[in-house]
């Protein structure tokens, strides 16, 4: 029996020594980890900026085919017939400068007039559930502060404030309904060629 707990005590001893020996050999959960992490590939994110803003047709394939053939018909033409032709592309632009400039300035002023009167809607409308909204506020007051008009008008009192509430949820709506047009009009606007600063 005497030799048999020092034969256990050393066998513990060296279990103990190499499970602790195979722990330090092997890689911590970390290091796999960021092991893996390092060896994956990055994934193409796509944005819109990936994507042409609209798909190509027919037509404009067939004009870019020529755009290309007119390219290499002008390098092959002499200097001189190269500057004459862009001195008369430059004469053509800038002749029609000004018109373009009177044309931006009328269609400016169409949509700063169109913009400004659907604004002034909207703030008409805003103006009116403000004082809506104060009055049934001054109504509501009014109701509460007396006990004994609570008592005598309650059924007059209910029915004012129910239409009250009813006429601001519907100019609610309807400056709901008018921000949305203008929005509209305000694209509608862009679309024309407007300038953005009358939004």
């Amino acid at each position: 029996m005497k030799k048999l707990v020092p034969l256990a005590l050393l066998a513990l001893a060296t279990s103990v020594c190499v499970s602790a020996q195979q722990q330090t050999q092997s890689q911590s959960l970390g290091d796999v980890a960021r092991q893996q992490k390092s060896t994956d590939k990055a994934h193409k994110v796509w944005t819109n900026d990936d994507f042409p803003d609209r798909p190509p047709t027919a037509d404009t394939a067939t004009s870019s085919d020529a755009a290309a053939t007119d390219a290499t018909a002008a390098t092959a033409d002499t200097g001189k017939d190269a500057a004459a032709g862009k001195d008369a592309k430059a004469d053509s632009k800038d002749a029609k400068k000004p018109d373009t400039v009177d044309e931006q300035k009328k269609i400016d002023e169409e949509w700063k007039g169109k913009l400004d009167a659907q604004k002034q809607r909207i703030a008409d409308l805003q103006r009116e559930y403000d004082l809506n909204e104060r009055e049934l506020k001054l109504a509501q007051t009014t109701y509460y502060a007396d006990a004994g008009n609570k008592l005598r008008d309650q059924k007059d009192f209910l029915d004012k404030d129910k239409a009250s509430r009813e006429k601001l949820d519907t100019l609610k709506q309807q400056i709901s309904d008018e921000q949305t047009k203008l929005t509209d009009m305000q694209d509608k606007a862009h679309k024309a060629g407007a300038n953005k600063a009358y939004d």
